[in-house]
């Protein structure tokens, strides 16, 4: 079945991450870290704010943000402007910053606490006011240069708070994810008492008052509740969800918004009474909506999305490009053409990074893992089965439906017959087990004997014949016989190992983590016959959970994990120093192209570069000069190349010996498709290396092939 192709080329550094330069986004953009709050000073103006210290801003009512440099890296949660000029923002661990000129420059102020502060608002240019866990609500009479805890007399997390009028606030808060009541505080005095209203059915995560008597609570399992008396009584509004809403916002009287934790919002025209859900596209939570004119709102949310409607919710287009769905794998081909793949989705370039293309693919559905053996044929491995593509991801085939009960992790070509795929099946009495699928056609594939009762996670194959599996509970087996049967190397660790390789043949390493006892990398040095431990930690739950690594050679090598950790070691293994991330999503997967440049994907679409990529490819228009393969290589008699071209054109195929001098050449006229152009040379060319450089008018290409001895 075709694609359903979105094709979107990403120029790369068209998007720097402001602050953090080292990174670029390429996906989503303007940037992915998730959005917490977002606030409009007029009708073009507005800001948004996120984790790890993202700010944005708009001029043009939401059609187009800039990313803007705090020095922050704390996640930040609440935004307010006094006027076009003057906002603060509040963020993680107490954080508070100023800005004076629109976010062009940012101070950092101290609040006094470390307490994460969720919400702010100032009534005016100097008296304002936030609330955050534990109970905290803190105070400034100056503009914000100190601030003062206020007596909430509740510990419980509070997480917005509002001044309809100079001296009356509300703030509400509960046990937020946890559950729990929903409690409601009120102020009558400018904050300097507060006094426990309410505790209600739901924990509450906002509040908005139309005026100082009329107000909304919203929280979990969509309970949404309404005063028209100052707070001393609530009225359990009706609606058509059950989700937890997040936000909720009123633009007149009448008129009011929510949004939701799976993308839903909902909008009431007659003050609560009755609300509809509306179509916002979002398939991940919103956090955040909030008014730009009287017709037209703007919410905001996980991965950075941000949806504005300027027709009162009727439809919503999306000012972020590209994809929030998570990525899993990244896979270079050849020096100019790599392939990184997600949920229904592939980016791919032919330039070396100069030039990404995106593919909505519906067969790549869930997609967890794939690999290319080379620029041509990959295969994906789905929740639905296993998929194949020869013509570089432009069409791909089922090969293999999933198993029952299985979750399956990893797929792994050895060379263009054999390959494995694995993960963990669970039985109708819920018993586990690994389960490992084989090829030995490229084609079809079979269950063959699992030699775990435990999830397997990954494979490695370092020649035809000499493989590894790793495992749940520190679980390694090898294999000498292509896969056909597989023996347990006992490990000192039981740690669930996640990710193998091989950088020689004496030098490899494994990676591991688990919930309870933190990471671990083992290493060999001896061809995989002995293992130990290099780097052990107790990070105990799933902050900075190790996920992947990559080894450039067998001492420079990074890891990427959970909560954006990103790491780097210089000296195999023995030592790490955390690298300066640019996000707090999930990281997947590295790739790297020198010791300080390469590419990260991750969750909700995150997807950046780091260091100069991209920069060494010559560079052409032609995707032909990126997908060519020799074979058989080694080579007898007759050289074949198999290739994709979008054109015609003429090329000249050129033969050098390992001394560089030109040894054979011939002219081909190629047609648009995939094809092979094979030839025999009319000399007698001795066995050895042979570099080959294919060159037309946009095309350029370079390998090495190798002719067997006689």
């Amino acid at each position: 079945m075709k694609n359903t192709k979105l094709i979107l080329i990403i120029i790369l550094l068209l998007c720097s991450i402001t602050g953090h330069s080292q990174y670029s986004w390429l996906n989503p953009l303007p940037q992915g870290n998730t959005l917490n709050s977002v606030f409009f000073t007029d009708e073009h103006r507005g800001y948004a704010v996120g984790n790890y210290g993202t700010v944005l801003k708009t001029v043009d009512s939401g059609i187009s943000w800039s990313i803007l440099n705090t020095n922050i890296t704390k996640n930040l949660n609440g935004v307010f402007f006094i006027n076009s000029n003057y906002g603060f923002v509040v963020g993680d661990s107490g954080v508070i910053i100023m800005t004076f000129n629109s976010g062009t420059n940012w101070t950092t102020l101290s609040s006094g606490i470390n307490d994460n502060l969720y919400s702010i608002f100032f009534t005016d240019s100097l008296h304002g006011y936030s609330c955050g866990r534990n109970g905290k609500i803190i105070k400034t009479s100056n503009g914000g240069y100190h601030w003062d805890v206020c007596a909430s007399n509740v510990t419980t997390d509070l997480f917005s708070i509002d001044f309809p009028s100079k001296n009356t606030g509300y703030v509400v808060g509960g046990g937020g994810m946890a559950g729990g009541n929903g409690y409601v505080l009120k102020s009558s005095n400018g904050g300097v008492d507060w006094i426990l209203l309410d505790s209600l059915a739901e924990s509450f995560y906002s509040t908005d008052f139309t005026d100082s008597l009329t107000g909304y609570a919203a929280g979990n399992f969509s309970y949404i509740v309404k005063t028209e008396d100052g707070g001393n009584s609530w009225i359990h509004l009706n609606n058509p969800n059950s989700y937890h809403i997040h936000a909720i916002k009123f633009i007149n009287s009448q008129i009011g918004f929510t949004c939701d934790i799976v993308g839903g919002i909902m909008k009431t025209e007659n003050g609560g009474q009755s609300w509809i859900s509306l179509n916002s596209s979002a398939d991940n939570s919103l956090f955040s909506v909030n008014k730009i004119n009287d017709s037209t709102i703007c919410v905001v949310g996980a991965g950075g999305i941000i949806l504005v409607s300027d027709n009162g919710g009727n439809n919503f287009s999306n000012s972020q490009n590209g994809t929030i769905k998570n990525l899993y794998a990244i896979n270079k081909a050849n020096n100019n053409c790599i392939y990184i793949t997600g949920d229904g989705t592939l980016f791919k370039t032919s330039d070396g990074g100069l030039n990404w293309e995106k593919n909505s693919v519906s067969e790549l559905a869930y997609c967890i893992s794939s690999y290319f053996e080379n620029s041509f044929t990959g295969y994906a491995l789905t929740s639905y089965g296993i998929y194949k593509t020869t013509d570089s991801g432009l069409t791909w085939a089922k090969v293999n439906k999933s198993s029952k009960g299985a979750t399956m992790f990893n797929i792994y070509m050895v060379n263009a017959s054999l390959g494995f795929a694995v993960g963990v099946v669970t039985s109708p009495g819920g018993f586990t087990s690994g389960i490992l699928l084989k090829t030995t056609d490229g084609t079809h594939w079979i269950s063959v004997a699992s030699p775990s009762e435990y999830a397997l996670n990954k494979t490695f194959f370092k020649n035809n014949t000499k493989g590894y599996l790793v495992g749940n509970k520190g679980k390694l087996y090898t294999s000498d016989n292509a896969g056909n049967t597989w023996s347990l190397i006992p490990l000192s660790v039981s740690n669930d190992l996640k990710d193998i390789v091989f950088t020689n043949e004496n030098t490899g390493y494994i990676l591991g983590n688990n919930y309870w006892l933190g990471n671990v990398i083992i290493k060999t040095v001896d061809g995989g016959l002995n293992w130990y431990s290099v780097y052990q930690d107790n990070n105990m739950g799933f902050q900075n959970a190790f996920q992947s690594f990559y080894f450039l050679d067998s001492l420079t090598g990074y890891v990427v994990g959970t909560s954006g950790y990103i790491s780097k070691t210089n000296d195999g293994g023995i030592s790490w120093v955390n690298q300066k991330g640019f996000t707090d999503n999930s990281l997947n997967s590295i790739l790297l192209i020198n010791d300080s440049s390469g590419y990260i994907i991750g969750d909700l679409g995150t997807f950046s570069s780091f260091g100069n990529v991209g920069i060494n490819v010559p560079e052409t228009d032609s995707i032909l000069s990126h997908t060519i393969y020799s074979y058989p290589n080694p080579f007898n008699e007759k050289i074949q190349f198999e290739l994709y071209s979008n054109r015609e054109d003429e090329i000249s195929i050129e033969l050098f010996d390992i001394d560089g001098r030109l040894v054979y050449k011939i002219n081909r006229i190629i047609v648009k498709g995939k094809q092979t152009i094979s030839f025999t040379p009319t000399i007698n060319l001795n066995s050895g290396t042979f570099i080959y450089i294919i060159k037309g008018k946009e095309i350029f290409n370079t390998g090495k092939i190798i002719k067997e001895k006689q």
